[in-house]
């Protein structure tokens, strides 16, 4: 009699099981076989939408021990520290993280941990590093929009070199092809006005709808105008989207809703609460977005920026459904050193991370490299 293998376990038993089970506990079941693996990622999580917070050291001379704080069981988890790639060939110590998608973080090495030099991904949840090829110059923003694995995925990074002009770099992986130009940085640059000493790229930078999204300021830190690069075409746009802020210290950053809608936050400087808009796709400008709509979502930012921006550390932003386990954060913007509602003040603790991560004791929190991460299972 032939015996029983895990992996033919009927599907429906799979899903059972899954469906009983949080993140952490999937994580040793992920591991189990390919076909699990597989089915892991078709079951989708319906309790548990607050991400998990991701942080190290990323000072020089430190030991850079990833750890996995996650919200549902209040747990902290290390990465196993063995010669493991990671800390072979690409350890994190300077390393600034750009974006996470998927379990996937986009990491960055430059100059003052502001300038990016060069890009590799990470998955702390299964210790793998995809490195990307040498950008060759230094650039301000970078994002994915897919996982690296996936043929479709697409890296972009920006800057405005002293030409003037906008330039646009493109990486796809090219796993299950051969085409020429695959593997390889693809360059674009668009003329405009892009006076390098008057505008400012944000470094946010955000995804949906097959197309990236990224915003413009002047020097006093108004919004002027939003960018958009379509993936498919590969075509660049521009609206107006002017937003004032009255030159108070703000920080700015571009979200995608859950209804896939483009928004951004404002956090201002202790005089009033954060603002919110929507991007109107078929009017091309912002509108002040509805607070019932704000109920249904809880908004993520990383902002451990604001309270040192030459830190480097993301500077994304997430919403996820007020549902599961992110039901009593309804309605609230959540930073890694902050807690808003549309109706608060300002009010910011970088030494202690917020209620919900609390279980997070670190005696150097604020000199912690963090980001918001979102388990592939």
């Amino acid at each position: 009699m032939k015996k029983a293998e895990w992996s033919d376990l009927p599907y429906d038993i799979v899903r059972f099981i899954m469906e009983k089970l949080c993140s952490s506990e999937r994580v040793p079941l992920y591991l189990v076989c390919k076909n699990w693996h597989d089915r892991i990622r078709e079951i989708k999580n319906t309790k548990e939408f607050l991400p998990w917070l991701m942080y190290y050291k990323g000072q020089k001379g430190n030991r850079s021990i990833c750890n996995l704080g996650d919200p549902s069981t209040r747990r902290i988890y290390t990465v196993k520290e063995t010669p493991t790639p990671i800390y072979k060939n690409r350890d994190l110590c300077v390393a600034v993280p750009c974006q996470s998608r998927f379990g996937w973080v986009l990491f960055s090495k430059g100059f003052d941990n502001i300038a990016i030099k060069h890009l590799f991904f990470y998955k702390p949840f299964t210790n793998q590093v995809i490195e990307l090829p040498k950008l060759g110059n230094i650039y301000r923003s970078a994002l994915f929009s897919k996982i690296p694995t996936c043929p479709d995925c697409m890296v972009i990074a920006l800057r405005i070199p002293k030409t003037g002009q906008l330039e646009i770099k493109t990486w796809q992986p090219g796993y299950n092809t051969r085409l020429p130009g695959y593997d390889t940085w693809k360059t674009f640059k668009f003329s405009g006005e892009y006076d390098r000493d008057r505008t400012v790229i944000s470094k946010q930078v955000a995804y949906t709808g097959e197309s990236f999204y990224c915003i413009f300021s002047d020097l006093n830190r108004n919004v002027k105008k939003i960018g958009v690069f379509n993936t498919k075409r590969q075509e660049w746009q521009e609206f107006s989207g002017s937003i004032a802020v009255n030159n108070e210290l703000n920080f700015v950053y571009l979200s995608v809703a859950i209804n896939g809608d483009l928004l951004l936050v404002a956090v201002y400087s202790y005089t009033q609460g954060p603002g919110l808009w929507r991007f109107d796709l078929s009017e091309k400008k912002w509108v002040v977005e509805d607070d019932k709509i704000m109920e249904k979502q809880v908004i993520f930012i990383d902002h451990s920026s604001l309270l040192n921006p030459r830190k480097g550390n993301a500077r994304q932003s997430f919403s996820v459904p007020a549902i599961g386990n992110a039901r009593q954060s309804a309605g609230k913007i959540i930073g890694d050193a902050l807690v808003l509602h549309r109706d608060n003040h300002f009010n910011v603790h970088p030494w202690w991370p917020p209620q919900l991560y609390g279980f997070i004791i670190e005696d150097d929190y604020e000199n912690l490299q963090k980001i918001w991460i979102q388990p592939p299972f």
